[in-house]
């Protein structure tokens, strides 16, 4: 994956704004995913991939088990979830 000298604050502005343009309305748990899954990512086609992944409601299917992983500590240290229903159930 290429480096790139963009800050997490920059990388966060470009993934509300691109998961705005894509018409996500809650858009936090996206964010906050792919700053910790990929933090380097530079590819906009494939943050625009995981957004509309996670736009389908169910973007577990498309996680292998890292990202899985990351996912489910993201759910988990949401205020008041405590995890009754499968991950998929909170987007």
């Amino acid at each position: 994956m290429k480096q790139t000298n963009r800050t997490e604050k920059e990388y966060r502005e470009l993934l509300n704004e691109l998961s705005q343009k894509v018409g996500m309305r809650n858009y936090d748990l996206f964010v906050n995913f792919m700053v910790n899954r990929f933090p380097n990512e530079i590819s906009i086609s494939y943050i625009r991939e995981w957004a509309f992944r996670f736009m389908s409601g169910n973007p577990t299917s498309y996680m292998d088990s890292e990202s899985l992983d990351i996912y489910k500590e993201l759910i988990k240290s949401i205020k008041g979830i405590n995890m009754t229903y499968p991950p998929s159930y909170y987007v």
